[in-house]
């Protein structure tokens, strides 16, 4: 049985599984995330699903998009595992960490190298940008279950991660939505949280350092939109500079100060 996923999110299901465990492509995308399985894949761990036990394989591919394919076999339920530690009062009321010692200490209790932990909070954080558009919407018609499943879904994928600070932050967003409480709370806690994760995202690309002939690149790349405001020519050109610099980029203008950043 397999899932296949295309840029974070489940595209298709095995019909067979989805038989098995008597639900829809919608319900088995709002209950499982691909760092959940990509960790699961990667310790050899078994993923619990309606009370099944899998285990995940992520199969290798190759294709032109961002599509990724995990098979999944089912398991003989088993008495309870040993879990991972629960953090301790004490820890919790310490001062918060940086995110890249909470991805230090993830690779640490994964038992991941910390590329690996990095690669999966890039997808994490795609999984971020992707559900913005549903915190807007979500709010804009105050729909508190909209909004309580899109937090209870990322928090979920950040603790698996082991990144309690953004954890917490939606842990916040995901009571208040459950509790229905004012919408412009929710709205500010929302936006506070995208400006984290922009700051985040910010300090990170502080440290990338573009070889001059790729700045060249970027620049005539930049020209060239700014001239003839062709979109799906400088996507298909911004593809070719994230594979090269190994990370997203959201826009001319995140481009444009990246390159700024970096003179």
């Amino acid at each position: 049985m397999f899932l296949i996923l295309r840029n974070s999110k489940i595209e298709a299901i095995d019909k067979k599984l989805a038989s098995l465990l008597k639900t829809d492509l919608y319900t088995i995308s709002e209950v499982i995330n691909i760092i959940d399985l990509q960790i699961k894949s990667l310790k050899e761990e078994t993923l619990k699903i309606n009370n099944y036990l899998f285990t995940v394989k992520e199969e290798t591919v190759l294709s032109t998009q961002d599509i990724k394919i995990f098979s999944l076999s089912l398991k003989k339920q088993h008495k309870t595992a040993t879990t991972t530690e629960k953090i301790s009062s004490l820890e919790s009321s310490k001062a918060q960490i940086t995110l890249e010692e909470e991805l230090i200490q993830a690779a640490t209790e994964l038992g991941v190298d910390l590329e690996t932990i990095k690669e999966l909070k890039k997808e994490l954080f795609n999984m971020f940008k992707t559900e913005k558009e549903n915190f807007k919407k979500a709010l804009e018609t105050q729909d508190y279950e909209t909004l309580h499943k899109t937090a209870h879904k990322l928090k979920g994928a950040a603790l698996n991660l082991r990144l309690h600070n953004l954890g917490e932050f939606l842990k916040e967003i995901d009571e208040s939505s459950r509790k229905k409480e004012d919408i412009k709370k929710l709205s500010y806690l929302i936006e506070n949280f995208y400006k984290y994760i922009h700051k985040l995202e910010a300090e990170n690309k502080n440290k990338i350092k573009i070889p001059p002939h790729i700045a060249k690149l970027i620049e005539e790349t930049l020209k060239e939109y700014k001239s003839s405001k062709n979109l799906k020519k400088f996507n298909k050109d911004k593809k070719y500079i994230e594979k090269i610099l190994n990370i997203k980029i959201a826009s001319p203008q995140e481009l444009e100060g990246l390159i700024k950043e970096n003179k």
